[in-house]
Parts: C-alpha cells; sequence; structure tokens
C-alpha cells in the first residue's frame, strides 16, 4: 500500500459504507461517534441538526472521542511510548482542537486531566485538579468556565464532536501537504491505522 493510499483508507469520508476487507480505524471511529450520539451515519456537518431530534449515548460519545484525540495525536506525534500519553494529547489539542485560542493550553489540560483520564478509566469526572460538568446545548466551544468559579469547567458534547471533526479535517490537510507530518503519519500507520474486516465461523464447544 502506498503512502497516498494509506491515508485516503485513513481519512475515507464515514458517511462511505464499509467495504472491501481492510478500512481505516479513524473511517471506523467517525461512524462510532455519530451511532453513539444519534444512532445512524450521516454527513458530518449534519450531525448536529440531528442531535437536536435525539441523542444517545452521551458519556460513550465522549469516550470514542476521546479515543479518536488519543489516536490522532500519536499520529501527529509519530510516536506510541507509554510516557509519552500526556503530552501528545495536549500536543495536538492545543494544535487541533482548541485552535488559536489564548486559553488553548489550559483547556488542553482540562480536556486530558479533566475528562480523558477520568472518563476512560473509571467511566466518570471526577479528578483532582478540576470541576468537571458535561452539558448539552452550544456547540460554538468545547469548555466554558462557570463564572466565578476558575476551577470549574463545563464540556458541551456537541461542541466537543464539531471541534473534533474539524481537527481531523486540519490534521488532514497538514499530514497530505507536510512532509514531516506524512513521516510521523507513516511510523504509525502499520500498528494503528487499519484493520481487517473479515467473516468467521466458529465452532460451538462440544459437552
Amino acid at each position: 500500500m502506498t503512502t497516498a493510499e494509506k491515508i485516503d483508507l485513513f481519512f475515507k469520508n464515514p458517511v462511505i459504507e464499509p467495504d472491501g476487507p481492510t478500512q481505516g480505524v479513524l473511517y471506523l471511529l467517525r461512524r462510532e461517534v455519530q451511532d453513539c450520539f444519534i444512532g445512524k451515519v450521516v454527513a458530518e456537518d449534519q450531525v448536529i441538526a440531528e442531535s437536536q431530534k435525539d441523542r444517545h449515548r452521551l458519556y460513550a460519545t465522549v469516550m470514542v472521542i476521546m479515543a479518536g484525540i488519543d489516536l490522532l495525536a500519536k499520529f501527529h506525534a509519530g510516536s506510541d511510548e507509554n510516557g509519552g500519553v500526556g503530552p501528545r494529547i495536549r500536543a495536538f489539542a492545543t494544535e487541533f482542537v482548541f485552535t488559536g485560542l489564548l486559553s488553548a493550553q489550559l483547556f488542553s489540560e482540562v480536556l486530558y486531566e479533566g475528562c480523558r483520564n477520568p472518563m476512560l478509566h473509571s467511566f466518570a469526572l471526577h479528578n483532582k485538579r478540576f470541576r468537571m460538568t458535561l452539558v448539552q446545548g452550544f456547540s460554538d466551544g468545547v469548555i466554558r468556565t462557570v463564572r466565578g468559579q476558575p476551577d470549574w469547567f463545563v464540556l458541551s458534547v456537541e461542541g466537543l464532536y464539531v471541534a473534533f471533526v474539524q481537527a481531523v479535517k486540519a490534521y488532514e490537510v497538514q499530514v497530505r501537504r507536510t512532509p514531516k507530518a506524512q513521516e510521523n503519519f507513516v511510523k504509525m500507520f502499520d500498528d494503528y491505522g487499519s484493520i481487517g474486516m473479515q467473516s468467521y465461523y466458529v465452532e460451538p464447544a462440544s459437552a
């Protein structure tokens, strides 16, 4: 598989139905996020409108998105070293999720320590640094602070989804145009880029 083919497979539009024996991990993840959030797969720019009609598993939606940010952070860094998880995610979130915000570094810390870690490890938002509340209702931002409560942060499910989609698209542009980003992408692809999709028949256990 050429580098261009790997990039195309990884960033395949999630609205396209799966075909073939191998699928891109990010492609499958983007479909999974929508299935969790709205119960079906539509064009990504229609998801927020659909979410106003019917929302589904909000915690699961956030968890899948955070797994996606973790995945992209590996590719962006060109590394999957265990000790680098936090720095990778914070660096990716600062550049792609909270792009241009004065509070980008702080919000990246909040996303990693206040949301990602407790959600993925405990299915909760309890952590020792930040007070966190998960909400619905706004998509023009991911994290807001509560007035008069500087350590209390509100995270929007819709806002996180929109920011994730924008991050995917911005990172894809970088990978296609920047040699260093493409080099790092290729380093990670063989381990994290694709999944074989096959059918198996398993014999029932004998009595």
